[in-house]
């Protein structure tokens, strides 16, 4: 049973953010790469259905063992000892996550990390709200998508998702 739908997206052109994503130069990339919702409540023992709209995605835990030295580390930021990743993921395609301990999961799409594809999910019962364990993220686009102040924890689970279109960036 799917409790909760994600949609992975490319959007060529203007979109909701459009100063967003920049390159490492400043200039402006020409297209947003992101998440939808970009955070998203849910309880222990539910299942996401993440769906590819277009382009190719992974949905992918921040988890050092998706570290690929001397391109990029990443810090753990889920509260498992072990990370997940869809395999590589086309049009149309979809993958399932069963969310059973409670907590903060950043995810990230690996292609599109540098281009801030990310995500929050937040598993918790309905009173009880984790903090945000992690702290800034220092990779720049990604930082900023996480660093929304509508992706806190106590805002995702008081709102039960947020909208990429609804982020501050």
């Amino acid at each position: 049973m799917v409790d909760h739908t994600v949609t992975l997206h490319i959007h060529e052109g203007p979109g909701d953010h459009p100063d967003f994503p920049l390159e490492e130069s400043g200039d402006e990339i020409p297209a947003e790469f992101f998440f939808d919702p970009a955070g998203l409540h849910v309880r222990p023992g539910e299942t996401v259905n993440f769906t590819i709209h277009n382009g190719l995605h992974t949905v992918t835990a921040f988890h050092s063992k998706f570290s690929e030295p001397p391109f990029f580390t990443l810090p753990d930021r889920v509260p498992t000892s072990n990370g997940f990743t869809s395999p590589p993921m086309s049009v149309d395609d979809s993958w399932l996550y069963r969310f059973t301990k409670q907590g903060v999961y950043d995810i990230l799409c690996l292609p599109h990390l540098e281009l801030g594809m990310v995500m929050r999910i937040v598993v918790s019962g309905d009173d009880n709200v984790p903090d945000d364990p992690y702290g800034p993220l220092p990779i720049p686009n990604a930082g900023a998508v996480l660093g929304a102040p509508e992706l806190t924890p106590e805002n995702i689970v008081n709102e039960g998702s947020v909208p990429w279109a609804d982020l501050s960036l």
